[in-house]
């Protein structure tokens, strides 16, 4: 059997050992999105002869959709059938790897690729005061508790409650959060039919990650559709 992977560990493997990365989806799934430099491999496809671009002396990194998709660890057996000594089975996959806003390629435009990363934040404990001094009149704060979200400051509450009132007595509680693993076009036309300027992105552990700003990402969607209308040049 091949050695189970987590997300940590694709990444060390890729930077210290250049470890070949495979998803064995189809074709339309891979196109959707896929690990930075992932080759293609579907598993009706696996065989002798579609495996030899892959190097066998170099460790190689299976995965499929998410934890439930089984086609990633029958992709394992088979590679190590067809000779490849090191075989590591990527369990979570890439849905567990893009709900963590890393790289990837593909045609999709995701929310981690275009949210604001240094959002602000506050303590439970902090007043508001400090919080206005700190911030210079943010629109919004995220509320954390060990890096995990708690709630969010809105405009009105950082306008117009006490001064001495702490974060945590102002802060909206139990406010949605995404993922960055969404898809911006479906998410921004939630957002604007609910009035709804701003979104918490967390991982799925509830730690944040940015925030999605509904002007910025229409406008990185519309660049995104005009990019992909573009003929391409030869």
């Amino acid at each position: 059997m091949a050695d189970r992977i987590d997300r940590d560990g694709v990444q060390r493997l890729v930077r210290q050992e250049h470890a070949q990365v495979v998803e064995v989806l189809p074709r339309p799934e891979y196109d959707w999105a896929h690990l930075p430099d992932a080759v293609n491999l579907p598993l009706k496809q696996l065989s002798a002869e579609s495996a030899a671009v892959l190097d066998q002396s170099r460790p190689v990194i299976v995965y499929c959709h998410d934890t439930e998709c089984d086609m990633s660890p029958r992709a394992a057996v088979r590679l190590r059938r067809l000779g490849f000594p090191r075989v590591y089975h990527y369990v979570a996959g890439k849905m567990d790897w893009l709900s963590y806003g890393l790289p990837h390629e593909g045609e999709a435009l995701m929310v981690g690729e275009v949210m604001w990363r240094d959002a602000p934040t506050c303590r439970l404990d902090e007043r508001l005061a400090d919080i206005r001094r700190r911030l210079d009149e943010p629109d919004s704060c995220v509320v954390l508790e060990d890096g995990v979200v708690q709630g969010v400051l809105r405009h009105q509450a950082l306008r117009h409650a006490p001064d001495q009132a702490t974060a945590e007595e102002a802060m909206t509680f139990g406010s949605t959060t995404v993922r960055p693993s969404e898809e911006v076009e479906a998410l921004t036309a939630r957002m604007r039919h609910r009035h709804v300027d701003t979104i918490p992105v967390t991982s799925s552990d509830g730690r944040l990650l940015g925030v999605l700003v509904r002007d910025e990402a229409e406008t990185a969607l519309t660049r995104h559709r005009q990019a992909k209308a573009e003929p391409v040049r030869t």
